[in-house]
């Protein structure tokens, strides 16, 4: 897909029983050519908590190694951090609080 993580932000989730539109499970195929794949230590050191004044942000280490693997490209998990409100919506419900995993790519 050539528009690939260029829409991100914000979004509103649909399940399959809120909408008249049909559910179509992914593929074998999809998957096995394009699998997600998160690769997390159990334990990751010297983080660090940033308040910004929006938000709290904890930054990750680039030596932790967290990343996850799609569509043949390795993203590494620079920081997380949260909304409240949350930003993002399901079936158009707003909830309490998200969490972002800021992921990035050599490029």
């Amino acid at each position: 897909q050539e528009n690939f993580g260029e829409f991100q932000s914000p979004i509103n989730i649909i399940t399959c029983g809120a909408s008249e539109h049909k559910c179509k499970p992914m593929a074998e195929s999809e998957f096995v050519e394009n699998p997600l794949r998160f690769n997390y230590p159990d334990l990751i050191r010297g983080c660090t908590i940033m308040n910004t004044g929006h938000t709290v942000q904890v930054n990750i280490p680039e030596h932790s190694k967290c990343s996850l693997f799609i569509k043949n490209k390795t993203y590494y998990l620079k920081q997380f951090h949260f909304h409240t409100p949350s930003e993002h919506t399901i079936d158009s419900k707003v909830f309490e609080m998200e969490m972002h995993l800021v992921h990035l790519n050599e490029n």
